[in-house]
């Protein structure tokens, strides 16, 4: 009997430990355990639904000012509105989904994961639902953001969602 207490004690210790540094232990311990990619936090620059010039699905990554000023062209009118972005330490991120010929359609990056030598772009690409009001206007939906810079190879994962309306 005093032997099946020890192992049991025993048993108990080891889980309690191992959830101990599972949580609250050293970043590349909770990685390297877990099967999550370390997750890249964007910052949002502009989004919109009319990126004029934009008619077809397209995703850029934008490394310097020109690039930048370029791209603000196809949303922005006024010669130098794009903003500033200190690409030694960022690069900038475009999504369009294309043009569509009513209203409701959205597109949103979800996610951002490194892993495995990619960059992982999540993208959720929203259709307005059968009971959805719309309007009959054409318009192309675009995100763009900043991200820390990587040399790692892009990619991109389309999710397409139906918004549900009353």
């Amino acid at each position: 009997m005093k032997d099946l207490m020890i192992v049991l004690g025993t048993i108990v210790a080891v889980i309690v430990i191992g959830a101990l540094l599972f949580f609250y232990g050293p970043q590349s311990f909770r990685v390297a355990l877990g099967s999550m990619s370390p997750r890249v936090t964007p910052t949002l620059l502009k989004e919109g639904t009319n990126a004029t010039g934009m008619s077809d699905r397209a995703n850029y990554r934008i490394t310097d000012n020109d690039e930048l000023n370029q791209l603000w062209s196809y949303l922005d009118n006024t010669p130098g509105s794009a903003p500033s972005v200190d690409f030694s330490k960022d690069e900038v991120l475009a999504i369009f989904d294309g043009t569509h010929t009513t209203g409701g359609y959205n597109i949103q990056v979800s996610s951002i994961t490194d892993a495995n030598g990619t960059r992982t772009v999540h993208v959720s690409r929203i259709a307005p639902g059968a009971n959805c009001f719309t309007t009959d206007s054409i318009t192309s939906p675009y995100e763009i953001i900043a991200v820390p810079k990587s040399t790692l190879s892009l990619t991109h994962v389309d999710t397409s969602v139906t918004q549900n309306c009353p």
